[in-house]
Parts: C-alpha cells; sequence; structure tokens
C-alpha cells in the first residue's frame, strides 16, 4: 500500500513552484539593492548585541550597585547564546535556563538565581511570543479596516463614475 501525504500531486507541485518562483524573484530584488542588505545586518548586530545586554540588566535589577563588570556579563551571555544555537529544541525548552544558571549562577544569590532566570526568560524568550500573540489577535480588526476603506473607496469612485455617466447622457441627449 502506498501512503498518500499529498492528496492532488500535480496542485501541491504547482503551489510549490510557484512559491519558489516567488522567493527566488523576492532574493534576486534583495540581492539587487546593497542597501537592504546592509541595513539588515547592521540591525540583526544591533538586535544581537542588545539580547545579550539584557543579562546585565537583569544583574542591575537584582544589585543596582553591582560591581561586576558589563564586558564580562555580556560575554557571558554571548557564550550562554552560542550554547543555545547548537541545541536544535524548539524555545531551547530548559537548555536556556540551565545554560543561564551555569554562566550566572555565581553573581546571583540563591534566592536571587530563580527570579533572574526567569525575568530574563521572559525579557529574551516570552515576550515575543506575547507580542505575536496579540499582533494575531488584532490582524483580523486591522485587516477588516482596510478593507473597509478600500470598499468605501471603491464605491466612491464607482459613484463619481456613475455621476460621470448620467452627466455625459445628458449632454449628449
Amino acid at each position: 500500500h502506498k501512503l498518500k501525504i499529498i492528496k492532488n500531486y500535480r496542485t501541491s507541485l504547482v503551489k510549490s513552484l510557484r512559491f519558489i518562483k516567488a522567493y527566488q524573484g523576492y532574493m534576486k530584488a534583495f540581492a539587487k539593492n546593497p542597501f537592504i542588505i546592509v541595513a539588515e545586518v547592521l540591525l540583526n548586530t544591533i538586535s544581537w548585541i542588545l539580547m545579550s545586554v539584557l543579562a546585565y540588566c537583569v544583574y542591575l535589577m537584582f544589585y543596582p550597585m553591582g560591581t561586576e563588570n558589563a564586558v564580562k556579563i555580556i560575554t557571558m551571555s554571548y557564550i550562554c547564546s552560542f550554547a543555545l544555537s547548537i541545541v536544535p529544541i524548539p524555545g531551547d525548552s530548559v537548555v536556556a535556563e540551565v545554560s543561564f544558571v551555569a554562566m550566572f549562577s555565581k553573581l546571583f544569590t540563591e534566592g536571587t538565581t530563580f527570579w533572574a532566570v526567569l525575568l530574563w526568560r521572559i525579557l529574551t524568550f516570552y515576550i515575543f511570543i506575547l507580542v505575536g500573540f496579540m499582533f494575531t489577535m488584532f490582524e483580523p480588526f486591522t485587516i477588516r479596516r482596510k478593507n473597509d476603506k478600500l470598499l468605501l473607496k471603491a464605491e466612491k469612485t464607482k459613484q463619481k463614475a456613475i455621476v460621470i455617466d448620467e452627466n455625459i447622457d445628458s449632454t449628449i441627449e
């Protein structure tokens, strides 16, 4: 017996080829504009730096007059990020927390380590899920509003066309 994963092979093939063709077009357009490439690399670098600075910010939240060097903590955060990039687990479940504890447990006291890990994880992972969820929840409303504006504009254009047609008809008579 054959296992049917795809119901209609031809339709799936056409969809896949369209997607690939569109993707190729986007990549060609992307490659033709070096400004976009430089901007993307720059923004990604800034994002990566800011994500690593979050560990230092968490440290300062618990120890405002902390004596640890910022460069040391940021470097430890980079090492933690590299350790996470090796593990192929969605969301780096548990590995992120364990690596943070392994790297930063000497900086925090026994009672604050758990809260520091929780706060760091919220700022580096869960907040993005929350923002994505909010965009997903409110997107239908924004799409509906855009569609309503387009329909209103189309109706106005249609009414203008009717008025113009009536004026032409009255002029011809």
